[in-house]
Parts: structure tokens; C-alpha cells; sequence
């Protein structure tokens, strides 16, 4: 029994061994093969990276800077949108949601649809009101600025204008400009405001049909003692949205309770098919460099008629040509695919600190969420899943010229 397992382990060594050698037989081809893979795995790397970091530059600039994580309304506001149509027991209803453990930061909103007039212009926008302390924590409202400053305590009527609204309207800081909007009693007002900064999100659409003045200042044109049309809410964990949106839908059923995925359906599409189609991208890839592959062994065997006919004269079986067929083209694929992940690897490594500058196409990206500066990111199994690929793929490219091999005869492969 002991020599029988002994003689197995020896001929499964042999193979290994010729395969290897059969590997450095033609350097020129394997090595073309295997820097073709190597090349296709540093760039599907790479751009599956770029994708990645792009999907998660987009969700933070949604989410964390425009939406957060969940939203509150009256349902006759989002139905009609028009003064007076706030949450009932707003201030009530925020204080007693800041209690809750799952809630890390909240922001209440006056809001008013409205139109900015400049002297040159008069622009539709929405007028968001809010208390600038809790805002700022909320979505970072002051690092958004590029011109001028956040709110100050000043009493003179403040404004916060997006670059590109103000741009339209030939404002810049120091501007003053006129918004009007319908109060609670559906009577128009106008008020004069002075522009103390501009600000810049990704979104571009949003920059262009939103200003920010102080609530109290909203409030006090809306005719209504400290409305809350809207709470915006951000949690400790995103993974406990769902959850608390149902909590809080079942708790408080007269009002518009909805997530972030309902508030941004296109990036709750993105978030939960953007990695499969990252993964769609390598995979055609390399089912093209798979097709290399099988030119490559496919000539291999073509060259090695002789060969293979003397081993099988020798008494080698088919099952161990079979073997050393696919793991000749095994180990080719493997030792490219890990240098080439590991290229990738090192390639995101680097630009993920110093970032992409992708300046020269800032207003195109701007019209999509997107910032100018992009951060490279993969996921942790991102190495497993390819390198399972890689191997799924090799075989099946290697299995065509594998059987190949076992249908030569050993005396006409070795009179060819």
C-alpha cells in the first residue's frame, strides 16, 4: 500500500516538474501570454478601483452632504410644496428624535419655494433655512464654500448662493439680491439679502436651485413661530437606516418618513449594482485574454506532438497529460494574475493618497455629483474573488487543448 502511494506521489511530482520546465521551453510565448494577462490585470484593477471610488466619492457627496441618511416631511408638503404645510409639533417632534440613541446628528429646515432676483435676472430656487450650527455639523455646509464666509451673528439678512446660481445671475460676495415667496398666508413677500458666501457640492443641479439664509430669519418672513418643514437626520451606522426609517414610519404614520434610498433612488441603484458591473468589466477582460490562452496551449500541444506520443508510449496515462496540460497553463495564468493584482494593488495604493486631479473636467463631473478629485478604493475580497476567476477561467481556456492532447495516437504522434 505504502509503495503504491509513494509511486502515486512521485508521478504526480514528475508532472509538476515537467510541466514547469514545459512552461520556459518557448520563453517567448508564455512570457507574451503572461504579460498579456499581467497588463489586463493591472488595468481591470485599476479601473474597477477608479469605478469603486467614484461610486463611493458619489454616495458620500449625496448622503453625507446633501441628503444624509434619512428625511422628514408632511406629506401635503411634498404633494403641493406651498407655506404653511409644515410637520405638526416640529420643534416637539425634533427634540424628542435628538434623544435617540440611533441618531447622531439632526438638522430642522424652514423651507419656501421662491424666486433670487438680481439686477440683471430673477432665478427660481428653494430657500432653505437653517440653524447654522446644526447644519454645519450636519453636512459640512462652511467647508463648501468658495468665496466668503459661513453665517455670522449679524442681524442684517444673510445668504448662502451656489457658484453656479450665482454666476447666472452675476452676483459675487457682497451682492445683495431679492427673494419672494408665498408666506403662510399665501401672501407674496420679498425681503433683501445680502450674499455673506457662495458655495460649491458636486451636484451642480443643486447649486443652481438652492440658496441658505438662517432660519429665524425664514421663519420671521414666513409669518410662523419656528417651523420645521423638514428634519434631516443622520445615524450612527448606515447599516441601521432600514430599520429606524420602519421605526419611525410605523411610529409617526401621518408623516413622509423616507431613506436615503427613496430620497436617491439612482444611487441606491448604483450602490447595489455598481460592484457587479465593476466585476462585469474584468470579467470580459479576461474571458478575451482567456481566448489567449487557449491560442497559446492550443500551439503548445501542436509543437509537442512528438512528445506526447513518446510519453504515452512510455505508459504515461491520459489522466496525467491531461494534469499537465492544465497545470502548465495554470501556473502561467496564477504567476501573472498575482503579479498583476499585486501591481494594481500597489498602483491604487499610491494614487488613493495623492488622489486623481481630474480638474480639467470638474463642471462635466459637477453635472453628475462627481468632485474633481478622485480616490482609488477596492474592496478586501476584491483579491480572492479574481484570483478565483482567473483560475475558473485558465482551466476552462486550458480544457479544449487538454483533450486535444488525449486524442493523439502515440505512433503516428511520434512518426509526426
Amino acid at each position: 500500500m505504502n509503495k503504491q502511494a509513494n509511486k502515486r506521489t512521485a508521478g504526480l511530482g514528475f508532472i509538476l516538474r515537467l510541466s514547469w520546465r514545459n512552461i520556459w521551453r518557448n520563453r517567448g510565448r508564455s512570457l507574451s501570454l503572461m504579460t498579456a494577462i499581467f497588463l489586463g490585470l493591472v488595468g481591470g484593477t485599476f479601473a474597477m478601483a477608479m469605478i469603486t471610488g467614484f461610486m463611493g466619492q458619489r454616495f458620500y457627496n449625496a448622503i453625507e452632504k446633501q441628503y444624509s441618511h434619512l428625511q422628514l416631511h408632511s406629506k401635503t408638503w411634498l404633494d403641493e410644496g406651498q407655506a404653511g404645510m409644515m410637520l405638526p409639533h416640529g420643534t416637539q417632534l425634533e427634540d424628542s428624535l435628538r434623544q435617540l440613541p440611533a441618531v447622531k446628528l439632526l438638522s430642522a429646515r424652514s423651507l419656501a419655494q421662491g424666486l433670487v432676483a438680481s439686477p440683471t435676472l430673477t432665478q427660481g430656487a428653494e430657500v432653505r433655512g437653517v440653524n447654522p450650527e446644526a447644519e454645519n455639523q450636519l453636512v459640512a455646509l462652511s467647508q463648501q464654500l468658495i468665496a466668503g464666509h459661513y453665517f455670522s451673528d449679524s442681524a442684517e439678512n444673510q445668504l448662502l448662493l451656489g457658484a453656479k446660481l450665482a454666476k447666472k445671475l452675476k452676483l459675487e460676495v457682497g451682492s445683495r439680491l431679492v427673494l419672494s415667496f408665498p408666506n403662510a398666508e399665501q401672501e407674496i413677500v420679498s425681503a433683501a439679502f445680502r450674499v455673506q458666501g457662495l458655495f460649491r457640492t458636486a451636484n451642480a443641479g443643486f447649486d443652481q436651485s438652492t440658496v441658505y439664509v438662517q432660519k429665524h430669519q425664514l421663519d420671521a418672513l414666513l409669518r410662523e413661530a419656528q417651523p420645521v418643514y423638514e428634519l434631516a437626520i443622520r445615524l450612527h451606522e448606515l447599516d441601521s437606516v432600514p430599520a429606524f426609517t420602519a421605526q419611525l414610519q410605523a411610529a409617526y404614520p401621518q408623516l413622509s418618513v423616507r431613506s436615503w434610498r427613496e430620497l436617491a433612488p439612482e444611487l441606491a441603484y448604483m450602490q447595489d449594482s455598481g460592484s457587479v458591473v465593476s466585476y462585469i468589466f474584468v470579467f470580459i477582460i479576461l474571458l478575451g485574454l482567456s481566448f489567449g490562452i487557449l491560442n497559446s496551449m492550443l500551439m503548445a500541444v501542436y509543437e509537442r506532438m512528438r512528445e506526447i506520443g513518446m510519453l504515452k508510449a512510455l505508459g504515461m496515462t491520459k489522466s496525467r497529460i491531461f494534469i499537465m496540460i492544465m497545470v502548465e497553463t495554470l501556473c502561467m495564468a496564477l504567476l501573472a494574475a498575482l503579479a498583476g493584482l499585486a501591481a494594481g494593488g500597489v498602483l491604487v495604493a499610491i494614487t488613493s493618497r495623492t488622489g486623481i486631479n481630474l480638474g480639467a473636467y470638474a463642471d462635466a463631473l459637477a453635472e453628475f455629483g462627481y468632485d474633481a478629485e478622485l480616490y482609488p478604493e477596492l474592496s478586501a475580497s476584491y483579491a480572492l474573488n479574481i484570483t478565483l476567476l482567473v483560475i475558473v477561467l485558465s482551466l476552462l481556456a486550458a480544457l479544449y487543448p487538454a483533450l486535444k492532447a488525449l486524442k493523439l495516437n502515440a505512433a503516428d504522434a511520434i512518426r509526426s
